[in-house]
């Protein structure tokens, strides 16, 4: 019955994240009895940094680039936002940790800058001084991309 509800989208969010909550909180549970804190924390240090790394790489751009066009913000940036206030638009919140990244890069106009597999370089397109007082054209950043899926958005910029 509660799979029901789900797929018609008939259950209001606070309540999906209460069962949510419940489910991990039995999950937990169950779990704490068999997990050995020292015997994980052991194992993780005789492995890589990054495991599968190719499989992962090849399943993240197995997506397509309209799911990213929907649920990120126009600069396409997936790596992290910056929100100051705490009430900025993800739009805003994108373009203030591209102007923090240009910042302590040191970058400047009239630079020539190249970003190499950069997703969807929200950079690629932008001036590595943006501010609402730049008063000189932007730099131009040239990105080279992996995929075409990805470097088609990044173009269009």
């Amino acid at each position: 019955m509660i799979d029901t509800l789900l797929e018609k989208n008939l259950l209001p969010d606070w309540l999906i994240r209460v069962g949510i909550r419940r489910l991990l909180a039995r999950r937990i549970r169950e779990e704490t009895t068999r997990y050995d804190r020292a015997a994980y924390v052991a194992d993780l240090k005789t492995r890589a940094l990054a495991e599968q790394t190719a499989a992962a790489n090849e399943q993240h751009y197995e997506v397509p680039t309209p799911f990213y066009q929907y649920c990120l913000g126009k600069r396409l940036k997936y790596s992290g936002c910056l929100y100051p206030a705490g009430n900025e638009t993800l739009d805003q919140a994108e373009e203030h940790m591209l102007a923090l990244y240009a910042e302590r890069a040191q970058l400047a106009d009239g630079q020539h800058i190249l970003a190499l597999g950069c997703g969807w370089a929200p950079s690629a397109s932008t001036t590595p001084s943006a501010s609402p007082t730049r008063r000189s054209p932007p730099s131009p950043i040239p990105a080279r991309k992996r995929t075409t899926s990805t470097a088609r958005p990044v173009n269009a910029a």
